[in-house]
């Protein structure tokens, strides 16, 4: 990462694929080999959560991999996992587009337990992307 100019990168977890566990272990592997690049080359990283394609669970999805990263994968307490005044840092892309799962309410659920560390979550500092106001 350092030889490529790379200062930190965002590992991309497609929500809608965490229900397979043939594509959950392959995006496992990736997040590990981001994970070590980084640790072997000085730069950060984090997970940013898409909830593109077909689901119904983004909520409880999150919620449920957010554990098992933190808590099995332990990708948090890597000294290269980016923070933000002491929280780690994460991004939910894809809230706001007709064509994605959930609503606002669930959205802001989400981002409550997220932010606050409710239901057994590591608190985080929080990121987001959504549709831009006009639409695509």
């Amino acid at each position: 990462m350092r030889d490529a100019g790379v200062d930190g990168a965002a590992v991309q977890r497609f929500v809608a694929g965490l229900s397979d566990p043939i594509k959950k272990s392959r995006m496992d592997h990736v997040l590990k080999n981001v994970q070590a690049a980084a640790e072997a080359t000085g730069r950060v990283f984090f997970v940013t959560y898409d909830i593109s394609g077909p689901m119904r669970r983004s909520r409880m999805t999150c919620g449920e991999d957010w554990r098992h990263l933190v808590n099995d994968l332990r990708v948090t307490s890597s000294k290269a996992y980016l923070r933000d005044h002491g929280k780690p840092v994460l991004e939910l892309w894809g809230f706001g587009f007709s064509d994605r799962p959930g609503n606002s309410e669930d959205a802001a659920l989400l981002i409550d337990d997220l932010k606050s560390g409710q239901k057994g979550l590591a608190a985080v500092t929080l990121m987001g992307g959504c549709r831009p106001v006009g639409g695509l």
